[in-house]
């Protein structure tokens, strides 16, 4: 049973995603560094954690909707065409950030 599954993981591109997913997530590290730097400079030592649970709050709400939208685009486009509209929609909202962080730099 074990071999049926991981041979159909194999064929489904589950792997390359499973991969995707492991590299992508290293860019989780320097965001959650940056983020921390900021708060400890911009927040008063006695609201950081209440800043932090925000910002943990914030980035899990994300994750939520990202993997609503996900579940909603599959469903209507079929997962290819969602996962494009998805990474042009996450490239149109990170452009702004990353622009916005490189000028302040």
């Amino acid at each position: 049973m074990l071999r049926d599954l991981l041979r159909g993981a194999l064929r489904s591109g589950l792997t390359a995603a499973g991969l995707a997913m492991f590299v992508a997530g290293f860019a989780a590290g320097p965001v959650f560094v940056s983020t921390e730097t900021a708060i400890q400079h911009s927040a008063p030592p006695r609201r950081q954690a209440t800043v932090f649970a925000l910002r943990d709050m914030q980035m899990k709400l994300a994750i939520v909707v990202a993997a609503g939208l996900a579940s909603v685009g599959a469903g209507a486009l079929g997962a290819q065409p969602a996962l494009l509209a998805l990474m042009v929609l996450w490239l149109l909202i990170s452009l702004p950030v990353i622009k916005a962080g490189t000028a302040s730099a």
